[in-house]
């Protein structure tokens, strides 16, 4: 049994996520919860880092294109 930081209840071992030194803090409902929350806070964000991950891959390949050409 463990207890999450988060809700204070004391769950079982499966309920939390394996984590690279043992299990996370948070129990798997929590964490789903945190998640949310952030991602619904930095949305417009997230798109931001998307389209510029796309606009870089296809200046990338007009580059490419051009030096074939």
């Amino acid at each position: 049994m463990k207890t999450c930081t988060i809700c204070k209840q004391e769950k079982p071992l499966s309920e939390f996520n394996k984590h690279r030194n043992g299990l996370q803090s948070l129990c798997k409902e929590c964490n789903k919860q945190r998640s949310r929350e952030y991602y619904a806070l930095n949305k417009a964000k997230q798109i931001q880092q998307i389209l510029a991950a796309k606009n870089k891959r296809i200046k990338k390949n007009q580059a490419l294109l051009r030096e074939v050409l």
